[in-house]
This record gives structure tokens, C-alpha cells and sequence, in this order.
């Protein structure tokens, strides 16, 4: 469940769900690209081994915070309402796409869900693998 296809299916379950709540139709390219950042997040692990860090423990990288998200989808949203007022609701299957990867992963190992303020990890830790 928190491999690819975890985060693909679980984006995607995200993202119809808020299809419903919201009563919006985003277009099937717009479903995609969503579900395609939310598993973008796990890029990091093609850099943990530069920092000397195992590839399954690339949870304490600041991209895997919602405190970076928070940013992103800020700045992404400023943009977006300068641009264009009426678009701005496209930002929200991207949003339901990281949070579901979000929630995910706390399922394993945890995150980092304080960051700034507290770099310990919080989750369930449910997935931790003995690596000695």
C-alpha cells in the first residue's frame, strides 16, 4: 500500500472523493497530473543515498512536511489568483494528492508532521523494517 501503487490508488481515491464533496469536474488530464505529483514526493529517494541516508528513511527529507507543501501550494495559489480567479479551484486535486501520500506514510515509519518546530518523526509506525 505504500509503494507506487499505494500512493497512485490512494491519490486517486483522494481526489474522487473531493471530486464528490465539492461537486467539481476536473478532466481526466487534470486527475492524472495530480496523481502523478502526489508521487512525486518519493523523488527523494533517488538523493537519500547522497546524504548518507538509507533509501527507505527518505521520510526525514523536508519534501516529505507539510510545512514545504504548505509553502508550495501557497506560492502556487498566489499565482494561480493572479493569473486567473477562475482557475483557482485546480488547485485542490493536487492538494488531496499530497495529503493522501501524507497520511500514507505516516502509516509507516512516520513524518515529520511539526517541522519546523520539532524534527522527530510522527506516524503509526506501523512498516519500520529491521535494517542493521
Amino acid at each position: 500500500m505504500f509503494t507506487f501503487p499505494g500512493h497512485f490508488f490512494g491519490a486517486y481515491i483522494f481526489i474522487r472523493l473531493l471530486r464528490k464533496i465539492r461537486k467539481a469536474n476536473y478532466s481526466a488530464r487534470t486527475m492524472f497530473w495530480a496523481m502523478i505529483v502526489g508521487m512525486s514526493v518519493d523523488l527523494d529517494v533517488l538523493v537519500s543515498t547522497y546524504f548518507g541516508i538509507l533509501p527507505y528513511y527518505h521520510h526525514r527529507f523536508i519534501i516529505h512536511t507539510p510545512f514545504f507543501w504548505f509553502v508550495v501550494f501557497t506560492i502556487f495559489y498566489v499565482t494561480m489568483r493572479m493569473l486567473s480567479k477562475k482557475r483557482v479551484y485546480l488547485i485542490h486535486p493536487f492538494v488531496a494528492a499530497i495529503a493522501s501520500h501524507l497520511l500514507l506514510d505516516s502509516f509507516a515509519e512516520g513524518l515529520p508532521w511539526a517541522f519546523p518546530l520539532d524534527g522527530g518523526l510522527y506516524g503509526l509506525g506501523l512498516l519500520i523494517p529491521n535494517i542493521e
